[in-house]
């Protein structure tokens, strides 16, 4: 019998991130500015906002879009709370992904409509190449 081995911080977070995106389609976080924003006015969240717990995203105040480089390797509580549970290569492997695949969907108001549809395509592309690139699973893959 083989013995099992429980997934990593990293494969858990990767399978919130591919729920959230590619299974949920959820649209991407970005402030008005076309920003990466870990939690928008609308509740939507950009790749590394799916990996702050509840009770911490409660306590950031709601007018301010983060942006993540920053964030990461920033002073705050959160970026502390990122940096220790998570490597920095792995979060900045997020947000690229989510980033790069943003920014051709979300140019403008108008384009707003067509985020699930043209950005979980994009962004499921770029997290296939970050889990190849990582060791990590793709989830629901048997």
């Amino acid at each position: 019998m083989e013995e099992f081995t429980p997934p990593s911080k990293e494969q858990i977070a990767f399978n919130e991130v591919w729920k959230r995106f590619i299974i949920e389609k959820r649209p991407a976080g970005m402030s008005e500015d076309n920003g990466c924003s870990w939690l928008t006015p609308e509740g939507n969240r950009c790749a590394v906002g799916w990996l702050i717990p509840s009770e911490m995203m409660k306590k950031l105040p709601c007018e301010s879009n983060q942006y993540v480089r920053a964030a990461v390797v920033g002073r705050s509580s959160v970026a502390k709370y990122l940096r220790d549970t998570y490597s920095i290569d792995f979060l900045l492997g997020l947000e690229s992904a989510h980033d790069t695949s943003a920014i051709t969907s979300a140019k403008s108001p108008i384009s707003q409509a067509v985020i699930p549809e043209v950005f979980a395509k994009s962004i499921e592309e770029k997290l296939r190449d970050l889990a190849a690139n990582r060791g990590l699973e793709i989830p629901g893959k048997d």
